[in-house]
């Protein structure tokens, strides 16, 4: 039997190749931000597509939140909808230049506490942000939403 290598894979054929060391950031926070930054903050056009439709066939108004916003291409399609008087976006990631005196937007970790009252809000999306959000807390943000 081959002799563990460190930082080393023992193949079936025998042979040993170097893998390379992949290094994790050390806080929940510094992971978060490069998972926003390696998505690239998108979803794809079919999920963006299924919430268009439902918020036209629904005839929803008033204000909406982008819950994990991203590069603001959902928040983008919402404002070329007009059914909205106020849109929020809200993702770890900067918001897009073109969106910064068109919607208001808060940068923030998705699991904190948001700074709106569960009111505040007639529409609230999240595209595929919920699913990567792994809050439990009673009362966190995307049990609030």
């Amino acid at each position: 039997m081959p002799r563990a290598l460190p930082q080393a894979f023992c193949g079936l054929d025998g042979r040993t190749a170097r893998i390379p060391v992949i290094t994790f950031p050390k806080s929940l926070s510094e992971q978060r931000r490069l998972a926003a930054e390696r998505s690239e903050g998108i979803s794809s056009d079919a999920i963006y597509r299924v919430i268009r439709d439902a918020i036209r066939e629904r005839g929803l108004r008033g204000t909406i939140l982008d819950y994990g916003a991203g590069r603001g291409e959902l928040t983008r399609s919402l404002l070329n909808l007009g059914a909205f008087d106020r849109i929020c976006g809200v993702d770890l990631m900067a918001v897009p230049a073109d969106l910064l005196d068109r919607v208001e937007w808060i940068e923030q970790d998705l699991n904190a506490q948001l700074p709106y009252s569960d009111e505040e809000f007639d529409v609230v999306v999240a595209g595929t942000a919920i699913l990567s959000t792994p809050t439990t807390k009673a009362g966190g943000p995307c049990w609030r939403c």
